[in-house]
C-alpha cells in the first residue's frame, strides 16, 4: 500500500501560508507608461499630443463644463477598457484556433459567448473589466507549440491594435487615444510573469512555455481537465492522457495541488485507491498554499477517503476534527455520512447525504456545485442499491 503519512494521520496537516501578490511588476510597467506621456507632453514631442492635451482639452471643458467633460471621459474610458478586453480575448481565440484548440467560451466583462453561439450576460466574481478565453486542447500532442499561439495572441492583439490606431492617418480623439494606451500597457504587462489571486499572467505562461516544458504541458493539462469538469465529464471518463500531463511534475506550488486533486478524483471513481491515496497525499503535503475552501475540500476528501476506501471510521473521525470553522457544512456533512457508512448504518448516512444535497442546492449555482451534486446523488443511489450509470 502506498505510504501516506498526512492522509493516515502520522504527520500534521502542513499550515496555510500567506497568499502575496506579484503585481508590483506590473504597476510599475503601468506608472512608466504614464511618465512617458508626462515627460512627452513637457518636451512638446509629438506636438499633437501636448496641443490636444494642453489646448482642445482646456476648450472643451471652458465650452462644455468640467463636470459634463469628466462624466463623458469616463463613459468613453468604460466603453474603450470594454473594448481593449474584448480584442484581447479574441486574440487569444484566434490563437487557439489556429493551434488547433476546441472553442469553449470567450467572455468581456459581464458578457459571454459560448460555443456554439450562446450569449449570456451577468456579472462576475472579482474584476468586472477581466476578461478570459476557454479554448481547449483536443490532444495532448503538440501541446506547447499550440499553447505559445494561444497565450501569445492575446498580447499581440493588444499591441498591434494599439499601434495601429496610433498610426492611422487621421486626427487622434481622446477615446482612440486611450484606446491605444490602454491597449500597448495591457499587451506589454501582461507579456510580465506574474501570479495574483485571479491565476497567472499571460507571460508566466510563456515564460514557461519557452523555459519550463513540464509546467506549461501541466497548465494545458489542467485547462483542459477543468472544462471536461464544467462540461459533466465524470471523474472515472476524464481522459488519462491529459491526467498524466498534470501529474508528471511535482513542484511547491497550488498548481501541484489542484494537478493531483483531478487525478485524486478519476482514480478515486476508478477505484484504483493506491493512485488515489498518493495523488491526495500530494495535495495534502502541498496545501500550504490553498485557499481557505480548498484546504476544507481536501480534509473532507481524507476523510471519505479513509472511512469509504480504508474503513478507517477513526481516522476518519480525526480529519473531521480539523474542519475549520468557516468550511461549508455540506463538506463537513459528506465527510460525517462516510463514517456512517464506514460503520455500516447506511440508512443513516443516507440521510446525511440528502442533508447534504440539500445545504450544497442552496449554494451559489455554478458548474462545480452542479458537479458536486451529481457525485452526492451517485453516491446516495449506491448507498440505496440502486446502479447509476
Amino acid at each position: 500500500m502506498t505510504a501516506t503519512p498526512i492522509l493516515d494521520r502520522e504527520r500534521p496537516l502542513p499550515q496555510s501560508s500567506p497568499h502575496g501578490s506579484e503585481m508590483g511588476v506590473v504597476y510599475i510597467v503601468w506608472l512608466l507608461i504614464l511618465t512617458a506621456v508626462v515627460v512627452s507632453v513637457a518636451v512638446g514631442r509629438p506636438s499633437w499630443l501636448r496641443r490636444w492635451l494642453l489646448v482642445d482639452v482646456a476648450r472643451l471643458m471652458e465650452r462644455n463644463g468640467v463636470v459634463s467633460e469628466a462624466l463623458s471621459a469616463a463613459a468613453i474610458a468604460l466603453v474603450v477598457s470594454f473594448l481593449m478586453v474584448v480584442v484581447h480575448e479574441v486574440g487569444h481565440v484566434a490563437g487557439g484556433l489556429a493551434a488547433g484548440f476546441r472553442f469553449r467560451s470567450i467572455r468581456a466583462g459581464p458578457l459571454q459567448l459560448d460555443a456554439p453561439i450562446r450569449l449570456s450576460f451577468g456579472p462576475r466574481p472579482g474584476n468586472p473589466f477581466a476578461g478570459d478565453a476557454a479554448m481547449i486542447p483536443v490532444t495532448t500532442e503538440g501541446l506547447v507549440p499550440g499553447g505559445k499561439l494561444l497565450v501569445f495572441g492575446g498580447a499581440a492583439a493588444n499591441i498591434l491594435s494599439g499601434l495601429g490606431v496610433l498610426l492611422l492617418p487621421m486626427s487622434l480623439s481622446f477615446g482612440s487615444l486611450l484606446f491605444a494606451v490602454l491597449s500597448i500597457g495591457n499587451g506589454l504587462s501582461d507579456l510580465l510573469p506574474f501570479r495574483n489571486v485571479l491565476g497567472v499572467s499571460d507571460g508566466m505562461f510563456l515564460w514557461a512555455l519557452f523555459r519550463h516544458r513540464p509546467r506549461a504541458e501541466r497548465w494545458l493539462g489542467e485547462m483542459r481537465l477543468r472544462q471536461d469538469v464544467i462540461d459533466g465529464v465524470l471523474p472515472e471518463a476524464l481522459p488519462t492522457e491529459f491526467i498524466a500531463k498534470v501529474t508528471a511534475l511535482q513542484d511547491d506550488s497550488i498548481d501541484t495541488v489542484t494537478s493531483h486533486a483531478l487525478a485524486f478524483i478519476a482514480a478515486y471513481h476508478r477505484h484504483r485507491d493506491d493512485d488515489a491515496a498518493r495523488c491526495l497525499e500530494i495535495c495534502l503535503t502541498y496545501s500550504s498554499h490553498a485557499q481557505p475552501v480548498l484546504r476544507a475540500a481536501l480534509i473532507s476528501e481524507a476523510a471519505v477517503f479513509q472511512a469509504r476506501r480504508r474503513g478507517r471510521a477513526d481516522l476518519a473521525e480525526q480529519w473531521v476534527g480539523d474542519f475549520p470553522s468557516s468550511a461549508p457544512v455540506w463538506m463537513r456533512g459528506r465527510a460525517e455520512a462516510a463514517i456512517l457508512e464506514a460503520r455500516g448504518d447506511s440508512r443513516a448516512a443516507a440521510a446525511k447525504l440528502s442533508q447534504c444535497d440539500r445545504e450544497l442546492a442552496a449554494a451559489p449555482n455554478t458548474p462545480q456545485r452542479a458537479y458536486s451534486l451529481r457525485l452526492l446523488h451517485r453516491w446516495k443511489s449506491e448507498l440505496d442499491g440502486i446502479v447509476v450509470p
